[in-house]
């Protein structure tokens, strides 16, 4: 019968497509874990180099609101560097007009400073691209798995062909 042949190729073009989205819904996902992982590393490399430190103190505190009304909350902190340079930075951060704080900075590179300890930085870079790398192992897995499938129901085709008239 003819809508036989037509209902089967019809479930055939669906099951294409419906497997060219996931692939390509796949692709994203591995690139955003890509970048995940080399955001990670990154920032990895970028915390263990914050190896000098000075006291600071915080001349500013002031609140940030985005177009979702979500508050952020900045500081804007003054320290002097090991070479005698006065240095002042912004990021986030709680913490009292006038206290003194812990500064942290990468070795000649004291404009690059952070209030946040080097482990707590190293914490959220790994996380990060640990994140990224179960992203990369989960999207391959799928796309395996997808591809197992698509050979299973192809071989089952051509073993058994589509009638026709």
């Amino acid at each position: 019968m003819p809508w036989q042949r037509i209902g089967a190729r019809a479930l055939l073009a669906v099951q294409v497509l419906f497997g060219i989205a996931l692939a390509a819904f796949c692709v994203l996902l591995l690139g955003l874990g890509v970048g995940l992982i080399t955001a990670g590393v990154d920032h990895l490399t970028n915390a263990s180099s914050l190896r000098s430190s000075a006291d600071g103190t915080v001349v500013a505190h002031w609140q940030e609101h985005d177009s979702r009304d979500a508050r952020t909350e900045r500081i804007q902190v003054r320290f002097t560097s090991a070479d005698g340079s006065p240095h002042v930075f912004s990021e986030v951060g709680r913490a009292k007009t006038g206290d003194r704080i812990r500064v942290h900075y990468k070795d000649g590179d004291p404009a690059n400073a952070s209030v946040h300890s080097a482990t707590s930085n190293r914490f959220v870079a790994a996380l990060g691209a640990f994140v990224g790398l179960a992203m990369v192992v989960a999207v391959l897995g799928l796309l395996a798995r997808g591809g197992w499938e698509l050979t299973r129901v192809l071989r089952r085709r051509v073993r058994r062909p589509l009638p026709v008239d």
